[in-house]
């Protein structure tokens, strides 16, 4: 039947929190989807989606909705670089670099008050895809200390669970 899982049918939330949606994640996503496994794949914004190469059965959930406002928003596109293409000024490259040491905590934060993390119930794995993952993946980890938590992105771990 479509949309059967394996397993419990808990889901894997996979966390591609960085500012590019690395291929290697969306090939996991799918190989997990192609094992009839339950996927969120949870992503800054609408930007940074997956093209449409992605596994249709793989949801996929923007931590900030586009049309949505907010001081994260702003601050990701301010410090995200000029719209044209152009050169940054000192100062911005400054900002930009002392955003990014803080970027991955203030994320984290940011997801574990948002995201309506009862719609996905208790997870079968949580795979932190990116660096600025790991925070946000280590913090759900302790949430669910009896799940698997890893960056590793194989899906012979999650094999028999």
């Amino acid at each position: 039947m479509a949309g059967e899982t394996t397993g419990d049918g808990r889901p894997v939330l996979l966390l591609a929190l960085g500012p590019r949606l690395p291929e290697r994640v969306v090939e996991y996503a799918d190989q997990l989807a192609d094992q009839r496994r339950d996927v969120v794949l949870v992503v800054v914004d609408d930007q940074r989606r997956p093209g449409p190469g992605v596994d249709s059965r793989v949801r996929v959930r923007p931590l900030l909705p586009s049309g949505r406002g907010g001081p994260l928003a702003s601050l990701e596109r301010a410090l995200g670089g000029p719209p044209d293409g152009g050169r940054r000024s000192p100062l911005h490259r400054v900002a930009a670099l002392g955003y990014g040491q803080f970027r991955a905590w203030l994320l984290a934060r940011y997801a574990l008050r948002t995201l309506p993390w009862h719609e996905f119930g208790p997870p079968a794995a949580i795979v932190a895809g990116d660096l600025d993952s790991v925070t946000l993946g280590a913090r759900l980890a302790r949430r669910h200390p009896a799940v698997i938590a890893t960056t590793a992105l194989d899906p012979e771990l999650l094999t028999g669970r």
